[in-house]
C-alpha cells in the first residue's frame, strides 16, 4: 500500500526518490514500527511524532514546527 502511494505521488508530482519505491516503502514501514513499538523494543513510550519528522525529511517536505502543551 505504501509503495503504491509513493508510486502515485511520484507520477503525479514528477519528483523522484533516491531509491526505488519498494525499498523506500519498506524503510518507511520499519521506521514507523520502531517508534510505534518502542515500548516493546526498548521500553520507551510509543511516539510516532519523531517518525513523522524523519519521514518528512526523507521525502523532502518542508519541516513543520511541532507544538506541544
Amino acid at each position: 500500500m505504501i509503495e503504491c502511494l509513493l508510486v502515485d505521488e511520484e507520477r503525479a508530482s514528477g519528483m523522484g526518490y533516491p531509491v526505488p519505491p519498494h525499498v523506500l516503502s519498506d524503510v518507511l514501514t520499519r521506521l514507523v514500527e520502531s517508534f510505534v513499538y518502542a515500548d516493546l523494543i526498548i521500553g520507551e513510550e510509543p511516539d510516532a511524532d519523531p517518525a513523522a519528522s524523519v519521514i518528512t525529511s526523507i521525502l523532502g517536505a518542508p519541516p513543520q514546527v511541532a507544538t506541544r502543551c
